[in-house]
């Protein structure tokens, strides 16, 4: 990524950091949606659980399948928390590596 050096144009600076703006603001909607997507799996994880758990005769009748479904679902949920973890360290990086280029705070989403 380009830096900023010193006597550049402040035309060609406002560029660079528009540029840094742009990258940093794309990750931080990966983030977003990355977060949106698990919380809405985890409501309708639990309108499931509900309507699974408020029946017994249903909760007897199916409770392997439910046990496969809820390990199954553990096992997404931990998937999709890792891949939020990634997503917010990658943020962290860009940021950084935009201060160390030059950009002001300021100008740092």
């Amino acid at each position: 990524m380009p830096e900023s050096k010193p006597g550049e144009p402040a035309k060609d600076r406002q560029k660079m950091y528009d540029d840094w703006k742009k990258k940093i603001s794309t990750q931080q909607e990966q983030v977003q949606l990355l977060e949106r997507e698990m919380d809405v799996m985890q409501r309708e994880y639990r309108l499931r659980a509900a309507a699974f758990y408020a029946d017994a005769g249903n909760r007897l009748r199916n409770a392997g399948s439910w046990d496969k479904e809820d390990a199954q679902y553990k096992q997404q949920l931990a998937e999709k928390q890792k891949n939020v973890n990634t997503a917010k360290e990658e943020l962290q990086d860009l940021k950084e590596r935009a201060r160390k280029a030059g950009v002001p705070s300021s100008m740092i989403p």
